[in-house]
C-alpha cells in the first residue's frame, strides 16, 4: 500500500504524518519538524522513527553554520545537509527491507534529481513495502510520474 500526503507549504502535512505515526507506531523512517530559535525560524531537523533520535537537516541562509557538514546543497534561501540525508538513510537501512511502514517526509526536488531519498523510495517501491511519504502540492505529478506510481491513496491536506 502507498499512501501520499499532499498539499501546499505550511499545510500541515508533517504534522499529519506524525500524528499518524504516533496513532500507528510501527515501521521506521523520519519525519521533518520545523527548529525554532526563541521566535526566530532556523529550518528543519530530522526525527528518525523510531526513537525520534534529532538531525539537523536544513538551515535557512542566515544559519548554514549550524549544519555539521562540509558539502551542503544550496536550494533557493535552504541549505541541505547530505549528511542528515545519509544518517536517515542509515538508520532506515538498518533495519529489516520488510520493516514496515516505511515514513518519509518528504520528497521533493531533490528526490527528483535522484539524491536525498530516491534510492530509498525506489526500493520501497520495488520491494512493495507499504510506504507513507509526503509529496508538495505543486510537484505531485511530477514525482508521481518519476517515480511510476499508478496505485495509491492520496490525503490532501489543506
Amino acid at each position: 500500500m502507498i499512501t501520499l500526503i499532499t498539499g501546499d507549504k505550511n499545510a500541515g502535512k508533517s504534522s499529519y504524518l506524525e500524528s499518524w505515526y504516533h496513532c500507528d507506531p510501527r515501521g521506521c523512517g523520519c519525519i521533518s519538524r520545523k527548529i525554532y530559535q526563541q521566535d526566530r525560524w532556523l529550518g528543519y531537523d530530522l526525527w528518525l522513527l523510531p526513537g525520534c533520535e534529532q538531525i539537523p537537516f536544513i538551515r535557512l541562509g542566515a544559519y548554514f553554520e549550524m549544519l555539521d557538514d562540509e558539502e551542503l546543497i544550496y536550494y533557493n534561501r535552504f541549505a541541505f545537509s547530505p549528511k542528515a540525508f545519509g544518517e536517515a538513510i542509515r538508520h532506515i537501512d538498518a533495519y529489516p527491507d520488510s520493516t514496515s511502514p516505511l515514513w518519509i517526509d518528504e520528497a521533493g526536488k531533490q528526490e527528483l534529481t535522484g539524491h536525498g531519498f530516491d534510492a530509498l523510495i525506489r526500493e520501497a517501491l520495488q520491494s512493495g513495502r507499504e510506504l507513507r511519504v509526503v509529496f508538495r502540492q505543486h510537484l505531485f505529478d511530477e514525482l508521481v510520474k518519476h517515480y511510476g506510481i499508478t496505485d495509491y491513496i492520496r490525503i490532501d491536506i489543506t
